[in-house]
Order: C-alpha cells, then structure tokens, then sequence
C-alpha cells in the first residue's frame, strides 16, 4: 500500500472511531437526565431535580460561541410560549466566569430569563459535552426527550407541546 493509500486508511479509522464516540457520548431518548448542583449567577444554589414536575429546556453554551447565539435567538422567538406554559429554560456556561457571563446577557437583552450559571467542570463531565450549543428537552419527569445542537423556535415549540399532552 502506498502512502496516499495509507493516509486514507488511517483517515477513515480516525473518522469512524470519532463517529462512534460522539453517538455514545449523547444520550438517548428515555434516558434520565443525570442530576446536579451548581452555584447560579446570584450565587444560589441549583439542582436539575429541583424542576421535576415539569418539563425543562437545558441549554449548555459558551458566550464565544456564534452558534450558541442563534441557539438563544430561537428560545427567544419561542418567548411568549415558554412563559406561556412555564417551562423554565436552564443555561449554563462552561469555561466562563461569572463576569464574564453577565457582561455577555448585559449586552444581549433577553424575553426569556433563563436560570443561568457557570460550571467549573461538574456539569461538563456528566453530560460528556462534545458539542456547543447543545440543547436538551427534558420532561416533567427528568426524562431526556431530546439531545442536539441547534434547534429552532417552531421545532422547540412542536416538541415541548407534544411533551406537555
């Protein structure tokens, strides 16, 4: 096998090893939502399970991350039904401190209030994140009806009403 041939090989090798570990690294639908505690922006305390009851939109992001943007740009366009049905919106930051994270909400006003905190890690392992944004839908019983990246406003809406019957 010459080199050109060899480079592919290991290539494709790379790839599906990559593959494999980015759909072992989401969770499936039915999982439970793994719990956890974290210190919020006004310095409270927050766990996951506090909101069982009813259904949760767990957003995990970066405030660099031009994506992560757009994803809140669809919550907001789903503002009004959020509110709505009361369905809280959670947002955690990774690799951010506090000041950092509140000067990034200061210069981007917001319709939906999200419950916002940084993580220093904990959150980051549990959920394995691999990918920003990444937006999961969680139901009144901390069950994981959905695991991804961007998500827009009308299909967030369709989900969280077919979670809400």
């Amino acid at each position: 096998m010459n080199v050109n041939g060899q480079v592919r090989v290991l290539f494709l090798a790379v790839l599906m090893v990559a593959v494999s570990a980015l759909s072992a690294a989401a969770f499936q639908q039915g999982d439970l939502a793994p719990d956890f505690t974290c210190r919020t922006l006004t310095g409270k305390s927050f766990t996951l399970s506090s909101l069982r009851g009813q259904p949760v939109v767990l957003k995990l992001a970066t405030t660099w991350c031009p994506t992560c943007r757009e994803q809140s740009e669809e919550l907001e366009k789903a503002a009004d039904f959020l509110e709505q049905h009361h369905v809280p919106v959670v947002e955690i930051f990774f690799q951010e401190s506090d000041a950092t994270v509140r000067s990034y909400l200061a210069k981007h006003s917001v319709k939906v209030h999200p419950i916002v905190m940084t993580d220093e890690g904990d959150v980051f392992g549990t959920y394995n994140v691999y990918l920003i944004p990444r937006l999961l839908l969680i139901d009144a019983q901390g069950v994981i009806q959905r695991d991804g990246g961007l998500l827009p406003a009308d299909q967030l809406i369709s989900q969280l009403s077919a979670m809400l019957k």
